[in-house]
């Protein structure tokens, strides 16, 4: 995989039309056409030397269809044009880049909209919560109080607040009381009235990954509701039971695992805040357990949820900090999991050399697994997942064509029971396909999307989906009428409910 240098854009403001990109092709295309005739080719005889077929040299001069920078640079050396068909082309690449950007800013804007249309106190507390200072709860001093913050924040109920200022940098210190802090004197608890063994500790285990299950292919709206009771009926008394020390850590190592998953459940579902605490918990409860290789999962997860919020530099820093706690701990799987995060993360931040290298660890790292690895189960990565960050990262740099073909791999190792996942990634290539010119695979795609979308309670999809009938509103392509009729009739329902 190779991440080619982004563009330097400015901070301009340009509102940049598709058909100003469309018009910019057809132009290109015609002058490829002048200089194939001056130098005394038609179609047929150029085509072997692009490597490409005469209908693809015929659908690029009219425009119809998009090509790569290599299909450019060989033109350019047989036609001896001086560069100027590439120079050409890298305008366009700096228009689609323009445009891409607009429409991200855009999906941000459209996202703080639908909070405040969601959360009608919101403006009312916002000034207050600005200016608290971060929860003493973050990272608990002593298991004590690891446990009462746990109960305690079971007990809340779901709501779609953002995150500011100060919870990110509440974020900053969990990760780095995680990296610094030493370990718990014991894991021992003797006061309470109930015995916790092996079998309470693997009921928990079980539970978790049916749940997990559920959040998979129904999203996280469907699942949280159920987990959370699960919580506070089931765990919260074997939290303050009886257990030895061994015991006890299989207990918290149990339960962080699921407080990881619910606060996933809670960030899809769209409440960011309660979200983050549930992570920041399993954090700290992963620390309790000793469970070093689990704590730089919940750094990823919570690495992901700064960067669909915006927050590059600190989901950097969280990945950044989760490869380096567990450089000694993680297994390939786990090595290849969290670069591909961080790989995300530096492309967002726009940092080309970190991406790939970061890209070609994950790759190098996953090659390195084998089937027989003793692997915990929560640790789920795989190739599908790796070329999905991949697609993911490529998105973020503004390469089109690479974030298509990884999302096409991605969705090719997707597993038929992650609708989820499905969808998204469906997404990012209808993304890819969008930013190509190639209006009609992007309405197919959204299409597809949408009937996927009616199955899930995820506020990510949602979000997709709002973003791509944005970008194909107005568009002639001949399935964006029924895409966007589709997507209006899902967005007005899942926005009511």
């Amino acid at each position: 995989m190779r991440c080619r240098p982004s563009l330097d854009l400015g901070s301009e403001k340009i509102m940049i039309g598709p058909e100003a990109i469309a018009q910019a092709q057809r132009e290109l295309g015609r002058q490829l056409a002048a200089y194939r005739e001056a130098a005394g080719y038609n179609q047929a005889a150029l085509a072997p030397f692009t490597g490409y077929s005469r209908s693809t040299v015929a659908n690029v001069e009219t425009g119809r269809q998009a090509a790569p920078l290599q299909f450019w640079e060989c033109c350019d050396e047989k036609l001896a044009t001086g560069g100027a068909l590439v120079a050409k082309y890298q305008e366009i690449e700096a228009l689609k880049a323009k445009r891409q950007q607009e429409t991200i800013q855009a999906l941000q804007a459209e996202r703080e909209a639908r909070l405040h249309e969601t959360t009608s106190q919101l403006a009312a507390v916002e000034p207050q919560e600005d200016r608290a200072e971060p929860a003493a709860s973050d990272w608990a001093s002593d298991l004590a109080e690891a446990r009462q913050n746990a109960v305690a924040l079971w007990g809340e109920e779901f709501d779609q607040t953002r995150l500011n200022t100060q919870d990110a940098m509440a974020s900053s210190a969990a990760a780095l009381r995680w990296l610094v802090a030493s370990d718990d004197t014991t894991t021992a608890h003797d006061a309470g009235w109930r015995r916790v063994g092996w079998a309470d500790v693997e009921r928990i285990r079980g539970v978790r990954r049916q749940l997990k299950a559920m959040d998979n292919a129904h999203g996280g709206g469907a699942a949280f509701p159920m987990a959370v009771t699960y919580l506070r009926r089931e765990v919260a008394p074997l939290l303050h039971g009886r257990y030895d020390a061994a015991a006890g850590k299989s207990l918290f190592g149990a339960v962080a695992e699921l407080s990881l998953d619910v606060g996933w459940m809670a960030y899809d579902g769209g409440g960011h805040r309660l979200g983050r605490r549930y992570m920041t918990l399993a954090l700290r409860l992963s620390h309790a357990a000793e469970d070093r290789l689990f704590g730089g999962r919940v750094l990823t997860a919570m690495s992901h949820q700064a960067l669909h919020l915006g927050h590059v530099r600190l989901a950097v820093d969280l990945a950044c900090a989760a490869r380096m706690g567990t450089a000694h701990a993680a297994p390939p799987k786990a090595a290849a999991m969290i670069t591909a995060m961080e790989a995300m993360a530096q492309a967002a931040a726009g940092d080309v050399v970190h991406c790939t290298a970061a890209l070609v660890a994950a790759e190098k790292a996953l090659g390195r697994a084998r089937a027989d690895d003793d692997n915990p189960d929560w640790l789920d990565f795989d190739e599908g997942g790796l070329w999905g960050h991949a697609a993911r990262a490529y998105r973020y740099l503004q390469k089109a064509s690479d974030c298509a073909r990884y999302a096409q791999d991605s969705i090719d190792h997707c597993r038929s029971d992650h609708g989820r996942t499905r969808a998204q990634r469906h997404a990012i290539l209808a993304n890819g396909h969008l930013q190509l010119g190639h209006l009609d695979q992007a309405a197919a795609l959204g299409s597809k999307i949408v009937t996927e979308a009616w199955n899930l309670h995820s506020r990510h999809v949602y979000e997709e989906v709002a973003l791509l009938s944005r970008a194909l509103d107005g568009k002639r392509a001949r399935g964006s009428r029924d895409f966007l009729d589709q997507a209006r009739e899902y967005l007005l329902a899942r926005r009511s409910s």
